[in-house]
């Protein structure tokens, strides 16, 4: 086992990280982790439960105990899910692409500009 991380968030603080952690996960889990293995997925549902367990020991709304198992979150859940729609409306919109298009132009152009610029140097 690695080192130990110790974080002081505020509750809105918690909030987003969490927020951002199930988000990035629920994606993962849709695009790679198909076939996880058993033991990843016990590592996954302990990093939950660390996560859940420390709303319940700070006392945050929403977040509590059932035999074992802490829970948290439902209307970090149902944010996360609306993002997600959000997002997947935006890619289907084909605004992703045009924005990437404008990226890859603008990258070329900045490729192009060092090029010169290192032809000046020499």
């Amino acid at each position: 086992m690695g080192k130990t991380v110790t974080l002081q968030l505020s509750e809105k603080e918690f909030n987003q990280m969490l927020l951002c952690f199930m988000l990035g996960d629920f994606v993962r889990g849709n695009v790679e982790d198909k076939n996880m293995s058993r033991a990843a997925e016990e590592a996954q549902m302990n990093l939950y439960m660390k996560l859940f367990k420390s709303a319940y020991d700070a006392g945050l709304k929403g977040s509590g105990k059932f035999e074992d198992a802490y829970f948290y979150g439902k209307d970090i859940e149902d944010k996360m899910l609306d993002l997600f729609e959000d997002f997947k409306e935006y890619v289907e919109s084909g605004e992703l692409a045009a924005q990437d298009e404008v990226l890859r132009q603008y990258i070329a152009e900045m490729e192009e500009e060092e090029k010169k610029q290192k032809k000046k140097r020499k």
